[in-house]
């Protein structure tokens, strides 16, 4: 009986032994996965994080871009556009209501003031344009505004034309490029 308690308790001590093992080797292998799993997790964390930023700076980046064209750009063309409106209403030549100034006053209109703007205008034109992304329509219009602010120029400077206004050269003003300008801001 002795011996037979001896066998089993060595059995017994033995299936512990190797159970004890196996849990230990069971607990170690679950410990190495759910490491690996909370691995994974925090990289794929981390990256979604990486990618909402890399997405946050290009949404700024088209921000500043976007407020760039339109303080160096846009807004100052269209200032001046609504300049030339208002200004256009004071020309005795369009004789627009009884706003019109008298005919002396129209050469100093046009030179001090429209010239001018249209200058401005053309300069802002020939410094900022590589700011936009030119569509057709609007590089139409700014082709057709720049012959015409030529044209209106060099009529007033050629003794024979000054009395002629662009539209008379075949230089209107470009109908369209204060709605498209006005459309982008």
């Amino acid at each position: 009986m002795d011996k037979e308690l001896l066998q089993l308790l060595l059995d017994k001590g033995l299936l512990a032994i190797i159970l004890a093992v196996l849990g230990y080797w069971i607990n170690k292998s679950l410990s190495k996965v759910s490491f690996e799993q909370s691995k994974n997790l925090m990289l794929e964390e981390q990256n979604t994080q990486l990618k909402n930023r890399l997405i946050e700076a290009a949404t700024t980046k088209e921000l500043d871009r976007i407020e760039q064209q339109l303080a160096e750009f846009y807004y100052p063309i269209y200032f001046r556009l609504q300049k030339d409106n208002a200004l256009w209403k004071l020309s005795p030549q369009l004789k627009i209501g009884e706003q019109a100034l008298p005919q002396s006053a129209n050469a100093i209109i046009e030179q001090e003031y429209i010239l001018k703007n249209h200058r401005e205008i053309v300069e802002i034109i020939e410094s900022k344009i590589h700011l936009i992304e030119i569509d057709e329509a609007l590089q139409e219009q700014i082709n057709l505004y720049l012959k015409h602010v030529a044209v209106y120029e060099t009529s007033r400077l050629v003794e024979q034309l000054k009395d002629l206004n662009p539209i008379d050269l075949q230089a209107p003003w470009p109908a369209q490029f204060f709605p498209l300008v006005e459309g982008k801001i």
